[in-house]
């Protein structure tokens, strides 16, 4: 089974202090890890929600892909096929 959540990836930090917001995938016990291209404080991000706390713009960026990879997603599953990296190879093609 393939899950997908959005993450601050805290375990990088940029040089503007922040971390990375990533989505990340599991499937079968492996992760892989894609970069929304937005980044937060700790302060600023809300773990239960996988959202920015205060930051209108990027949460409908991060809607956005969340409704994309939600198709990439069943598109996938209707085929039965859903492999970790089809879904890693599409978001990453919509993401660019």
């Amino acid at each position: 089974m393939l899950f997908y959540r959005f993450v601050l990836y805290r375990s990088k930090t940029l040089k503007n202090g922040k971390h990375p917001v990533l989505l990340q995938i599991t499937s079968n016990g492996k992760i892989k890890r894609v970069s929304t291209g937005m980044d937060a404080c700790p302060k600023d991000w809300d773990e239960n929600k996988q959202r920015f706390k205060k930051e209108k713009n990027k949460n409908i960026k991060l809607d956005e892909l969340n409704q994309y990879a939600q198709l990439i997603y069943f598109e996938l599953s209707r085929d039965k096929k859903l492999m970790m990296d089809e879904f890693v190879r599409r978001i990453k093609n919509e993401n660019v």
